[in-house]
Protein backbone atom coordinates (compact mmCIF):
# COMPACT_ATOMS: atom_id res chain seq x y z
CA UNK A 1 0.00 0.00 0.00
CA UNK A 2 2.85 2.25 0.93
CA UNK A 3 4.36 1.61 -2.94
CA UNK A 4 0.34 2.60 -4.36
CA UNK A 5 0.41 5.62 -2.10
CA UNK A 6 4.01 6.66 -3.27
CA UNK A 7 3.52 5.82 -6.81
CA UNK A 8 -0.23 5.47 -7.45
CA UNK A 9 -0.06 4.87 -11.57
CA UNK A 10 2.75 2.18 -10.83
CA UNK A 11 0.70 -1.06 -11.52
CA UNK A 12 3.13 -2.97 -9.25
CA UNK A 13 2.05 -1.65 -5.86
CA UNK A 14 -1.60 -2.74 -7.27
CA UNK A 15 -0.34 -6.09 -8.83
CA UNK A 16 1.66 -6.86 -5.39
CA UNK A 17 -1.55 -6.37 -3.20
CA UNK A 18 -3.40 -8.53 -5.14
CA UNK A 19 -1.19 -11.38 -4.77
CA UNK A 20 -1.03 -10.96 -1.67
CA UNK A 21 -5.06 -11.31 -1.07
CA UNK A 22 -4.64 -14.15 -3.88
CA UNK A 23 -2.69 -16.13 -1.72
CA UNK A 24 -4.96 -15.48 1.57
CA UNK A 25 -7.84 -17.24 -0.74
CA UNK A 26 -9.52 -13.59 -1.08
CA UNK A 27 -10.22 -13.88 -4.87
CA UNK A 28 -12.66 -11.36 -4.57
CA UNK A 29 -10.14 -8.92 -3.21
CA UNK A 30 -7.41 -9.88 -5.62
CA UNK A 31 -9.37 -9.44 -8.32
CA UNK A 32 -10.31 -5.89 -7.23
CA UNK A 33 -6.64 -5.33 -6.75
CA UNK A 34 -5.81 -6.49 -10.36
CA UNK A 35 -8.63 -4.53 -11.98
CA UNK A 36 -6.99 -1.28 -10.02
CA UNK A 37 -3.88 -1.78 -11.71
CA UNK A 38 -5.32 -1.77 -14.93
CA UNK A 39 -5.69 1.79 -16.30
CA UNK A 40 -1.86 1.73 -15.26
CA UNK A 41 -0.70 -0.96 -17.52
CA UNK A 42 0.33 0.46 -21.07
CA UNK A 43 2.96 -2.16 -22.27
CA UNK A 44 1.65 -5.03 -23.88
CA UNK A 45 3.03 -7.23 -21.38
CA UNK A 46 2.00 -5.90 -18.43
CA UNK A 47 -1.30 -6.26 -20.29
CA UNK A 48 -1.00 -9.77 -21.25
CA UNK A 49 -0.28 -10.07 -17.54
CA UNK A 50 -3.29 -8.71 -16.09
CA UNK A 51 -5.47 -10.82 -18.42
CA UNK A 52 -3.60 -14.13 -17.39
CA UNK A 53 -3.94 -13.65 -13.71
CA UNK A 54 -7.03 -12.35 -13.95
CA UNK A 55 -9.04 -14.74 -16.14
CA UNK A 56 -8.31 -17.42 -13.69
CA UNK A 57 -9.05 -15.37 -10.32
CA UNK A 58 -12.82 -15.05 -12.22
CA UNK A 59 -13.34 -18.47 -12.95
CA UNK A 60 -12.62 -19.24 -9.19
CA UNK A 61 -15.31 -16.84 -7.94
CA UNK A 62 -17.95 -18.29 -10.80
CA UNK A 63 -17.50 -14.75 -12.54
CA UNK A 64 -17.38 -16.77 -16.00
CA UNK A 65 -18.87 -13.96 -18.28
CA UNK A 66 -15.85 -12.26 -16.89
CA UNK A 67 -13.41 -14.43 -17.27
CA UNK A 68 -14.51 -15.42 -20.39
CA UNK A 69 -13.80 -11.33 -21.29
CA UNK A 70 -10.40 -11.82 -20.04
CA UNK A 71 -9.65 -14.65 -21.94
CA UNK A 72 -11.22 -12.66 -25.46
CA UNK A 73 -8.74 -9.89 -24.46
CA UNK A 74 -6.09 -12.36 -24.50
CA UNK A 75 -6.88 -13.92 -27.95
CA UNK A 76 -6.34 -10.49 -29.66
CA UNK A 77 -3.30 -9.67 -27.69
CA UNK A 78 -1.34 -13.01 -28.29
CA UNK A 79 0.23 -13.62 -31.73
CA UNK A 80 -1.35 -16.44 -33.82
CA UNK A 81 2.38 -18.02 -33.47
CA UNK A 82 2.17 -18.13 -29.85
CA UNK A 83 2.40 -21.52 -28.90
CA UNK A 84 0.08 -20.87 -25.58
CA UNK A 85 -2.89 -19.23 -27.37
CA UNK A 86 -5.19 -22.15 -28.26
CA UNK A 87 -5.43 -22.43 -24.54
CA UNK A 88 -6.78 -18.90 -24.19
CA UNK A 89 -8.98 -20.16 -27.07
CA UNK A 90 -10.13 -23.82 -26.40
CA UNK A 91 -8.84 -24.99 -23.28
CA UNK A 92 -9.49 -22.64 -20.72
CA UNK A 93 -12.79 -21.39 -22.31
CA UNK A 94 -13.72 -25.12 -22.45
CA UNK A 95 -13.12 -25.17 -18.24
CA UNK A 96 -15.18 -22.80 -18.08
CA UNK A 97 -17.86 -24.60 -20.17
CA UNK A 98 -17.78 -27.79 -18.16
CA UNK A 99 -18.03 -26.20 -15.06
CA UNK A 100 -21.33 -24.61 -16.53
CA UNK A 101 -22.19 -27.93 -17.09
CA UNK A 102 -22.39 -27.47 -20.80
CA UNK A 103 -19.94 -30.50 -21.52
CA UNK A 104 -20.80 -30.79 -25.40
CA UNK A 105 -19.54 -27.25 -25.97
CA UNK A 106 -16.53 -27.86 -23.81
CA UNK A 107 -15.52 -31.01 -26.21
CA UNK A 108 -16.27 -29.18 -29.29
CA UNK A 109 -13.86 -26.37 -28.01
CA UNK A 110 -11.23 -29.06 -27.44
CA UNK A 111 -11.53 -30.75 -30.66
CA UNK A 112 -11.64 -27.39 -32.35
CA UNK A 113 -8.47 -26.49 -30.40
CA UNK A 114 -6.87 -29.66 -32.02
CA UNK A 115 -7.94 -29.14 -35.80
CA UNK A 116 -7.22 -25.98 -35.96
CA UNK A 117 -3.79 -26.23 -34.99
CA UNK A 118 -3.21 -30.18 -35.97
CA UNK A 119 1.12 -29.92 -35.64
CA UNK A 120 0.81 -27.90 -31.78
CA UNK A 121 2.21 -30.72 -29.34
CA UNK A 122 0.79 -28.30 -26.40
CA UNK A 123 -2.85 -27.63 -28.29
CA UNK A 124 -2.91 -31.50 -29.17
CA UNK A 125 -2.19 -32.97 -25.94
CA UNK A 126 -4.09 -30.59 -23.61
CA UNK A 127 -7.13 -31.06 -25.76
CA UNK A 128 -6.95 -34.61 -25.63
CA UNK A 129 -6.14 -34.61 -21.75
CA UNK A 130 -9.00 -32.52 -20.99
CA UNK A 131 -11.47 -34.57 -22.98
CA UNK A 132 -10.16 -37.65 -20.79
CA UNK A 133 -11.14 -35.31 -17.84
CA UNK A 134 -14.56 -35.13 -19.77
CA UNK A 135 -15.30 -38.59 -19.90
CA UNK A 136 -14.49 -38.83 -23.62
CA UNK A 137 -11.45 -41.21 -23.42
CA UNK A 138 -12.35 -43.36 -26.63
CA UNK A 139 -12.93 -39.48 -28.55
CA UNK A 140 -9.01 -38.30 -27.40
CA UNK A 141 -7.45 -41.77 -28.24
CA UNK A 142 -8.88 -41.22 -31.57
CA UNK A 143 -7.33 -37.38 -32.09
CA UNK A 144 -4.31 -38.59 -30.94
CA UNK A 145 -3.75 -41.55 -33.45
CA UNK A 146 -4.72 -39.05 -35.80
CA UNK A 147 -2.57 -36.28 -34.94
CA UNK A 148 0.16 -38.68 -34.30
CA UNK A 149 2.29 -38.36 -37.47
CA UNK A 150 1.63 -34.42 -37.92
CA UNK A 151 2.86 -33.14 -34.28
CA UNK A 152 5.84 -30.86 -34.56
CA UNK A 153 8.20 -31.68 -31.56
CA UNK A 154 10.63 -28.73 -32.85
CA UNK A 155 10.75 -26.86 -29.47
CA UNK A 156 9.46 -23.28 -29.64
CA UNK A 157 11.61 -20.01 -29.14
CA UNK A 158 9.62 -19.39 -26.05
CA UNK A 159 9.09 -23.02 -24.38
CA UNK A 160 12.21 -24.47 -22.92
CA UNK A 161 10.52 -28.70 -23.39
CA UNK A 162 12.88 -30.59 -25.56
CA UNK A 163 11.57 -32.81 -28.53
CA UNK A 164 12.68 -36.30 -26.59
CA UNK A 165 10.29 -35.03 -23.72
CA UNK A 166 7.55 -33.90 -25.98
CA UNK A 167 7.69 -37.10 -28.01
CA UNK A 168 7.72 -39.20 -24.98
CA UNK A 169 4.55 -36.89 -23.29
CA UNK A 170 2.83 -38.02 -26.72
CA UNK A 171 3.14 -41.35 -26.15
CA UNK A 172 2.59 -41.57 -23.03
CA UNK A 173 -0.73 -39.63 -24.13
CA UNK A 174 -1.30 -41.94 -26.14
CA UNK A 175 -1.03 -44.64 -23.89
CA UNK A 176 2.04 -46.73 -25.67
CA UNK A 177 4.51 -45.85 -22.99
CA UNK A 178 4.30 -45.78 -19.33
Amino acid sequence: RTAQELEPSNPRGYIAESEYWETRRNYEKAIELRSQSEPYCKERERIVELHQYRWRLYFWVCQYDNALADLEQLNTLLGTSDSVRGWYLGLFPSLIRADQGRIEDAVRLNLTMAETQPTNFRAVTSAACMLRMLGRGAEADRMLADHAGRIDFAPSGEAEISPAFMRSAYELCRKKST
